[in-house]
């Protein structure tokens, strides 16, 4: 699994700078609805400039940390470096199940979200 997720990143990782740029224009832009909205008409991209923070900051930090997974342990190294190795790996697959589990979490919520913001601002 996490040598799939390291193949995804390192081939996104020209995305990663994009990403984190609409990050913060989402951020940048939710805060200023947020602290400028006298009206509920004003808060109408409230919503999709939340999630599309938290989709692209989820993608940044994707790229970011699957891109160093380290290699399959070689049967030349000694006991010490494989278990290194091996250990270093596990911490990665630990990360992927916390990361999928958090990207499953967040589709929900965007579902969710959506159907709200749709029933008050859809036509």
């Amino acid at each position: 699994m996490i040598d799939r997720l390291r193949s995804i990143a390192q081939s996104a990782k020209r995305l990663a700078a994009p990403a984190l740029a609409i990050a913060l224009l989402c951020f940048v832009y939710a805060t200023f609805i947020a602290f400028t909205s006298t009206s509920v008409e004003d808060d109408k991209y409230l919503f999709p400039s939340i999630l599309g923070f938290m989709w692209m900051l989820s993608f940044y930090a994707f790229v970011e940390t699957f891109r160093y997974v380290p290699q399959r342990s070689e049967s030349t190294l000694g006991f010490y470096a494989r278990a290194k190795q091996k250990l270093s790996r596990f911490w990665y697959w630990i990360i992927g199940l916390i990361f999928l589990a958090s990207s499953a979490a967040v589709a929900v919520f965007t579902v969710r979200v959506l159907v709200v913001w749709f029933r008050n601002y859809g036509d």
